[in-house]
């Protein structure tokens, strides 16, 4: 955000660019999800408050001294439901695709990459190429019912 010229010096946190700093977070929690895009509106109201050059680095390093930011962070209520879980397609749809998946990559074993034909062009780039073309051509919602429709 700053230059390192503003990293190097050290800030004297008096009262008065301590209060500055409370009326900047006024409307902002740094904690939580959306902690970052707090601590640029605290940024920028504290720089257009004070005429002190401080970095949010400086910002995070002096809130840490005055609260403890991780058990903050950690109390925080999420939005959403934030649980980590394996992924597997289901087997009754795709079972069939995963098994023919598992044995394509054995017998491979990644050699099929290294092919390239006369203009130098791996498998995988020809697909992706595909995929392409495939997507292009499709066309918008619209235009495909419009299509069927005549």
């Amino acid at each position: 955000m700053t230059g390192t010229a503003a990293e190097e010096q050290p800030i004297q946190w008096g009262a008065e660019l301590e209060v500055a700093l409370f009326y900047a977070m006024r409307r902002h929690k740094p904690v939580g999800v959306n902690k970052n895009f707090h601590m640029m509106c605290i940024y920028e109201k504290l720089l257009s408050s004070t005429s002190i050059k401080i970095s949010s680095k400086q910002i995070w390093e002096h809130l840490d001294t005055m609260y403890d930011m991780n058990t903050l962070h950690d109390s925080e209520v999420v939005p959403f439901p934030n649980q980590e879980s394996n992924f597997e397609l289901p087997n009754d749809i795709f079972g069939d695709l995963k098994k023919e998946r598992r044995s394509s990559d054995r017998g491979t074993s990644g050699h099929d990459e290294d092919k390239r034909d006369s203009r130098g062009k791996s498998s995988a780039e020809k697909e992706s190429s595909k995929r392409k073309r495939t997507r292009q051509s499709a066309g918008t919602p619209n235009e495909t019912s419009t299509k069927r429709r005549r």
